[in-house]
């Protein structure tokens, strides 16, 4: 079962299954914005999920450069019974932030790193 993450798409409480890779790439494109972003999710285990997120080029306003990239977790805290919803904790953190001589002016660029 595909467990999307775009934009697009309703954000899901679920995980993906243990043992499995999900591959997520796409672009986002705006009037004087382009961006090529991706996330790579594998299940660590039922209710854990080790996310990799990348977005390794973006364009505002002109001026081209590397984005950054970010590494989280997922944890499911309870699934769906009833009406209840399914509850997930997510969290996330940069990583390998873009270098400042090829980070576009007008964007912000962040200084921590993992």
């Amino acid at each position: 079962m595909a467990v999307p993450n775009r934009p697009t798409f309703a954000t899901t409480g679920e995980t993906v299954q243990r043992g499995v890779l999900e591959i997520e790439y796409g672009f986002d494109l705006a009037d004087g914005h382009q961006n090529m972003n991706g996330l790579l999710k594998f299940g660590l285990s039922k209710n854990l999920e080790l996310r990799l997120a990348n977005n390794p080029f973006e364009r505002d306003n002109g001026v081209a450069g590397l984005s950054d990239s970010g590494a989280g977790v997922k944890f499911k805290v309870f699934p769906q019974k009833d009406a209840r919803p399914t509850f997930s904790i997510f969290t996330r953190r940069r990583c390998l932030p873009r270098p400042r001589a090829w980070a576009p002016a007008r964007l912000a660029i962040p200084s921590n790193s993992c």
